[in-house]
């Protein structure tokens, strides 16, 4: 098996989604991956660069051995391209291909995007998503589709709660993943009402946006801790009683699994394939808009014990559908279906 895809780009996204795969233990099946985007960002001649090598020793894979499976993970703008390249390339040396579809922006696609993200997705043996309204919108067909969430180890939640209620935000600081929502949010909640509590955002500032200063954020109670690992991150958790996580676009957002694995309770957009994340994991959506998401917040600060419980919740569904071991089954088994069927085309 190997993946091919932006492999070294920081935490979250596509690059912990394959990091994970290559962490996953599979009896019998060797996991090994193929960086396709330049992690400097530069562009130019260290792109190019990037992807001659990335082409070069796929073809060599696939030219030297008859059981591999390549595993190619699409997302947006350049994507479409640079990794559809693969899938290419597979099909016409008959090699089994599963594509999975990330990129928050990927479920609005429109126009020319869209027209080749159908195209892209008709060469594939395996087409994988998070939920089937990506399906229905590039018009995959059932037989060749497969829903799989993106998963992670769920141990025993280490959840320490202190006196007053504390919310998180994880990911970009900026209006794509709706950290303005989370502020315009918590300045409507009633000073009276917040008791205490308090709001922390983790991520890098996105180019498009600014934070309140800080005298601002501190009489909020808000606090900005710049981008940690991800070590420093899943600790943080720990002690978090709700996520906020309203974006204007989303795939499946990794944050939303780690919090529900470390016994957070989620507040989020219905975008994507978050919105049957949280359904299905028993969580609080949320419209995105300030006046709604704030109510929701005043209500969890006053209802702690049943924010504890929704966090126990998704822990349980955490444990059940997202734990490594559970979706490591799945994937071995889409593995061998795609294997046996090109080998049935080759014969």
């Amino acid at each position: 098996m190997v993946h091919v895809g932006d492999v070294e780009t920081g935490p979250g996204g596509i690059a912990t989604v394959i990091r994970n795969h290559l962490e996953r233990s599979m009896s019998g099946i060797a996991v090994s991956a193929i960086a396709s985007a330049d992690p400097s960002k530069r562009g130019g001649f260290d792109r190019l660069q990037v992807f001659r090598r990335a082409r070069r020793d796929a073809m060599a894979l696939m030219e030297a051995q008859s059981d591999l499976v390549l595993h190619v993970h699409v997302s947006q703008r350049l994507s479409l391209l640079r990794e559809g390249y693969f899938c290419w390339l597979a099909r016409r040396m008959r090699v089994p291909c599963i594509v999975t579809i990330h990129g928050s922006r990927t479920s609005v696609m429109s126009g020319v995007s869209r027209q080749m993200m159908i195209a892209l997705l008709r060469m594939p043996t395996v087409v994988h998503g998070f939920d089937d309204t990506y399906r229905r919108r590039f018009r995959v067909s059932v037989s060749n589709w497969r829903t799989l969430p993106n998963d992670l180890r769920v141990a025993q939640p280490r959840h320490a709660r202190g006196n007053v209620a504390v919310f998180a935000y994880v990911g970009e600081v900026g209006l794509r993943k709706g950290v303005d929502r989370v502020l315009d949010a918590w300045r409507q909640v009633e000073r009276g009402c917040r008791n205490g509590a308090r709001l922390i955002i983790i991520g890098p500032l996105a180019k498009d946006f600014s934070l309140p200063s800080t005298e601002e954020l501190t009489d909020l109670g808000v606090s900005h801790l710049g981008e940690l690992s991800h070590r420093e991150v899943l600790d943080t958790l720990t002690s978090v009683d709700v996520l906020l996580q309203p974006p204007r676009g989303e795939a499946f957002p990794m944050a939303v699994c780690e919090a529900l694995a470390a016994g957070c309770a989620v507040i989020g957009t219905e975008v994507g394939g978050m919105g049957a994340l949280l359904k299905n994991a028993a969580q609080l959506t949320t419209t995105g808009d300030p006046q709604d998401l704030s109510t929701k917040i005043e209500w969890a600060i006053l209802n702690r014990s049943r924010i504890e419980e929704l966090g126990g919740r998704g822990f349980v569904y955490a444990k059940e559908i997202l734990d490594t071991e559970v979706v490591s089954a799945q994937w071995r088994s889409i593995y061998t279906e795609a294997l046996a069927s090109m080998r049935g085309v080759r014969e």
